[in-house]
């Protein structure tokens, strides 16, 4: 809201000495000057020099009253316009009068009355003088052409009248035209002074040279008498004879005048107003001494740089007083006081740094000082009105420092304008000291953003804002995080884009700062996805980078400007394609072929390419021109372009025939992700050749400078194997030339290498060569890589067959088969390897191998695959028919193996085999082969219980045969038949019962006691079942000696008691008790 300011404007007017004369040397200085008047030596002339403003007046005034002689003070700059020797002489005569002298007023006559003289010339011009008689008579019919034309046709008509009669007709009407024309003309005639009068004004200067041949004026001849500078002096010394006293002259304000003026003056003081018979007139000339050699030095305007102006002076006058500079203090104290008198104002004027900064600015000149202050007021009543009061109103020393600068320093002033968000960084080397030190002075006075101390507003639009000083200032400086956070505070986000395309405007003539604004806001717009649709911001921006910005394209961020100005429909492409065009031919520049510039180039081609719909054909070839010329041989910038529509666009075939010549070892690893890219057009161009022949240069090269390995072949050969792949298929329509040269190169190349190991990274690359090899090179081919495979290691094998897909590695393993086979039969690691990734058929084939050479060896690996075992009944097979030639102690390992490998699926015959193989194995008097036969039994789930009584009856039969004596080795086929008694049949087991039975005779030993006790107690065969069996060895019992055996039987059998016995039952077990107490 506007405020209303009281405040009284101080007066320009000399310090008196009523009221109190103010602290400063003037009532110092004033005492002494009136002493040097007053003395009777005193000279003719004498200067008062001090600075302008600094109080000459005052003093002046102050000895005006006290002095005794009259003080004639004469005003040089109010009557500068004027006659000044004419008006000094009068204002001197009422002078004089006033104090007391009577002088005749008749005595300035000559000042008012002139002398006239009056006559007539005859002006002709330079011209005129030199025409001849007949340019003068054509020249006189030109001017009075009206009057000849009426002579003439008067005298027409009077000879006619004379000669002819009136019947002649045709003659009668040439006469009455001729009386009509002459008549009009002579009309014409008189007339035309008439009209010369009313027109005389506009066109005498035309007339002028249309004129007689001469013209007569009248000549006035004045002459004033002051005019004349003897007279003048006659006048005054007449003037100045007539007073008897001393008369002191002072010449006030002369340094404020015109140059020419003063010097005029201070010439005719010391030349006309030197009376060399009268004494006692004493002339004071107050001004300041500077300004008065600038005009005397301006005046004559030497070219003699030894002129000394103060020579001049020091010449004019006789004495010259210096009036002493003011000390800051008593500077301060004056400016306090006047401030005080300045009306309800000074609450904002009376600060410290107020009066700091006048004082700083203005250390010399009271009147200056006064002058700014009431500048200063106005400067505050303006700014009342205004929206950025209240700012103002609390910070008013600054607004006295912006104006400081505008009244002293308007080249300071202007660059404050352009720096306003940086005000106290407005000093450059070449400024004045007194700037340098006011600035330097009052540095903490200051604020962050000068606009409204210098504009008194702030743009409409900046209202809308929460912080648009805030947010102008973080974006000239370039802060991006602190433009973030303002706009993320603001609500209107589109008065945010609005106050942003006011400054793209109001900066552009300070293209620093604009550009800060430019790369900052578009940076902070996309992190804070601030989008707009509104067309003139976009036209202002994209003019601004047009015509403003352009020369800093380098430095600008060009993804942001493609993706978030140029891209944009609302863009009209009026100002879209200029920008456009630009960019295309910035790829032609010097700059940006800079090798510090690829990324613009990138960022450019990048963005042209995405916007292809936007660039015209001419461009387009521009831009292909400047690849082919500039950008050709770079991989960076040809690997942009990924698809095949692109690289049609901008990459001509010369250029890629460029690219593949440039191509070099360290380059080639990268430059093969690009061929990967440009497959299509290499195909599409028919540059396959090409390349390919570029590749057989490279390995020639690389062979003879590093035959043998390192690893930059290797790395090299690898990538040359990514482009035999990624190009297979089209291999074969490769010119057969081209590839017999280069399977020549690959061929001396790996041939070149030592180690075997090192080289596989040839092997996969002439397998692809064999693929499309003309006939003659294939068989060479193969047995390369045929013997390769026979002396390099696993790894290395692995490496190359782990390169192609499965069934390129199975197709692989297949064709080399058999010196893979060889090996893998000698090296596990080498087996690990082929069998993994041989197909089911060569799984098969190298374990029927390994079982064939390697027997029970072969378990370990075996058993490494587990259930995987591509087929299973075939080892099984292999195993079993391995048995024979295998030695009993390796057997066992693989009875151990085989129940996991067998299946109740499996076929009757293989059963039946593997039947076999465990009667066999348990029909045996050997412990070793009944344990197989028991594991064997034992763990193969597979067989069925029909089979497993088949065996039991079997062994049973065979351990029941007559004659056989069993003992301890039995054991194992013991116990394998006692595992199958719970699906044997009742006889058989009553059988294998009673031979358990019988083999407790007392001719045996303890360890077969001991088995058979062991089995009886595992089947715990029953009292009522086996009832006979029981007494028979009570009945031995009873006639078997006293002895351990006995006792072992004895208190072993008691464990087949039952639980609930019959009275037979107890009546044996009663028995055997009395057996064990006798025993005992």
């Amino acid at each position: 809201m506007a405020e209303k300011l009281k405040f009284k404007f101080l007066k320009d007017v000399p310090l008196g000495n009523e009221g109190g004369v103010f602290e400063f040397y003037h009532k110092k200085v004033a005492p002494a000057l009136q002493e040097i008047l007053e003395n009777e030596s005193c000279v003719h002339t004498i200067g008062l020099f001090s600075r302008w403003g600094t109080g000459k007046s005052t003093i002046i005034e102050m000895i005006r009253s006290e002095l005794k002689q009259p003080m004639f003070v004469f005003d040089a700059w109010k009557y500068q316009d004027d006659s000044l020797r004419r008006i000094f002489l009068i204002k001197l005569v009422e002078f004089l009068n006033k104090e007391g002298e009577q002088i005749d007023p008749a005595i300035l006559d000559p000042l008012s009355k002139a002398t006239e003289t009056r006559g007539e010339v005859e002006v002709v011009s330079g011209e005129s003088k030199r025409k001849t008689f007949k340019e003068k008579f054509f020249s006189f019919l030109k001017t009075n052409w009206l009057l000849v034309i009426a002579v003439g046709l008067l005298l027409v008509w009077v000879s006619l009248e004379s000669l002819f009669s009136d019947e002649n007709l045709v003659i009668q009407t040439i006469k009455n035209s001729a009386a009509v024309v002459s008549s009009f003309s002579l009309l014409g005639v008189l007339l035309l002074p008439i009209f010369d009068k009313i027109w005389q004004r506009s066109v005498d200067k035309f007339l002028s040279s249309l004129g007689p041949l001469s013209t007569i004026k009248t000549k006035v001849e004045k002459e004033e008498q002051l005019n004349s500078p003897e007279q003048f002096e006659i006048l005054f010394q007449n003037i100045v004879g007539k007073i008897n006293k001393r008369v002191v002259i002072v010449f006030d304000n002369i340094d404020r005048v015109q140059g020419d003026t003063a010097i005029k003056i201070l010439s005719t003081i010391k030349t006309f107003l030197d009376p060399k018979n009268i004494a006692g007139l004493t002339f004071i000339v107050p001004c300041d001494s500077e300004a008065i050699n600038n005009q005397i030095k301006s005046f004559y305007q030497t070219k003699d740089n030894d002129f000394d102006p103060s020579e001049y002076l020091r010449k004019l006058f006789n004495v010259i007083i210096w009036m002493p500079e003011f000390i800051e203090a008593d500077l301060h104290a004056f400016i306090e006081k006047v401030v005080e008198d300045t009306g309800e104002i000074k609450e904002l004027l009376r600060q410290e740094d107020v009066v700091f900064i006048i004082g700083s600015a203005f250390s010399n000149n009271p009147r200056e000082i006064k002058q700014f202050i009431n500048n200063l007021i106005s400067a505050l009543v303006l700014a009342s009105k205004t929206e950025v009061w209240d700012r103002i109103k609390n910070n008013v020393p600054y607004l006295a420092k912006v104006l400081v600068l505008k009244q002293k320093y308007p080249k300071a002033y202007r660059k404050l304008k352009d720096e306003w968000f940086e005000p106290e960084n407005i000093l450059r080397d070449d400024d004045e000291n007194e700037l340098r030190d006011f600035m330097i002075n009052t540095s903490r006075i200051t604020v962050d953003n000068a606009e409204p101390f210098i504009y008194f507003k702030e743009p409409t639009i900046s209202n809308q804002l929460a912080n648009s000083g805030g947010l102008t200032i973080a974006l000239v400086e370039g802060n991006n995080e602190k433009v973030k956070e303002i706009i993320q505070e603001e609500t209107n986000k589109e008065a945010v884009v609005d106050f942003v395309e006011l400054l793209l405007r109001k900066y552009r003539n300070q293209k620093e700062l604009l550009k800060n604004i430019f790369i900052t806001h578009l940076e902070v717009f996309n992190e804070l996805k601030i989008t707009t649709s509104k067309r003139r911001y976009y036209e202002t921006i994209s003019r601004a980078l047009d015509v403003d910005l352009w020369q800093f394209f380098a430095n600008l961020p060009t993804n942001l400007i493609f993706t978030n100005i140029l891209a944009k429909e609302v863009l009209d492409s009026k100002f879209r394609n200029p920008l456009i065009k630009r960019y295309a031919l910035a790829l032609g520049s010097e700059e940006v072929r800079k090798p510090d510039r690829l990324e613009l180039v990138k960022d450019i081609l990048m963005n042209l390419k995405q916007n292809v719909r936007l660039i015209d054909d001419e461009a387009r070839m521009q831009i292909s021109k400047f690849i082919d010329e500039y950008f050709s041989t770079n991989f960076e910038i040809i690997s942009l372009f990924e698809k095949l529509k692109e690289q049609e666009d901008f990459i001509t075939p010369q250029a890629f025939d460029k690219f593949i010549t440039n191509i070099n070892e360290q380059t080639f690893l990268k430059d093969t992700k690009t061929f990967f890219q440009f497959k299509e057009f290499i195909l599409k161009k028919k540059k396959l050749g090409a390349l390919l022949q570029k590749v057989t240069e490279l390995i020639q090269k690389e062979t003879s400078t590093h035959p043998d390995f390192r690893v930059e072949k290797e790395t090299f050969m690898k990538s040359i194997g990514g482009i035999l792949s990624e190009f297979k298929d089209e291999l074969d329509n490769v010119d057969d030339g081209v590839k017999i040269q280069l399977i020549k190169q690959f061929i001396q190349a790996f041939n070149s290498i030592g180690s075997w190991d090192n080289r596989t990274s040839l092997v996969n690359n002439l397998r692809w060569l064999y693929f499309s090899a003309p006939d003659a090179q294939k068989t060479e081919l193969n047995n390369l890589i045929n013997t390769y495979c026979q002396q390099a290691s696993a790894p290395k094998v692995e490496e190359v067959l782990d390169y192609w897909q499965k069934e390129t590695t199975e197709k692989f393993i297949n064709d080399f088969f058999q010196s893979l086979s060889k090996k893998s039969m000698g090296d596990d690691a080498f087996l690990d390897v082929i069998y993994k990734r041989a197909d089911k058929s060569k799984k098969v084939e190298l374990i029927t191998n390994l079982i064939n050479q390697k027997g029970v060896n072969s378990l370990n690996f075996l058993k490494k695959l587990g259930n995987n075992l591509p087929d299973r009944q075939a080892a099984v097979r292999n195993l079993l028919s391995k048995l024979p030639s295998t030695p009993l102690g390796e057997q066992v390992l693989i009875y151990d193996y085989l129940p996991s490998q067998l299946s109740k699926n499996d076929p009757a015959d293989l059963k039946d085999q593997v039947v076999n193989q465990i009667k066999a194995l348990l029909k045996s008097d050997t412990p070793a082969s009944q344990e197989a036969g028991l594991n064997l039994l034992t763990n193969t789930d597979s067989l069925s219980e029909e089979k497993k009584r088949e065996i039991g009856k079997e062994v049973l039969d065979w351990l029941r045969q007559p004659g056989k004596a069993l003992n301890a080795s039995h054991r194992f086929v013991l116990k394998s038949v006692a595992n199958l008694v719970s699906i044997m049949q009742e006889t058989p087991v009553s059988d294998f019962t009673y031979t358990l039975f019988d083999m407790l005779k007392q001719d045996r030993d303890k360890p077969t006691l001991e088995v058979s006790l062991e089995i009886l107690n595992e089947l715990k065969p029953r009292y009522s079942k086996h009832e006979n069996d029981f007494k028979d060895l009570l009945d031995r019992l009873k006639v078997w000696p006293q002895n351990e055996n006995k006792t072992l039987v004895i208190e072993k059998i008691k464990n087949l008691k039952s639980n609930n016995p019959s009275k037979d039952e107890k009546a044996f077990w009663k028995e055997i008790d009395s057996l064990s107490g006798e025993n005992a």
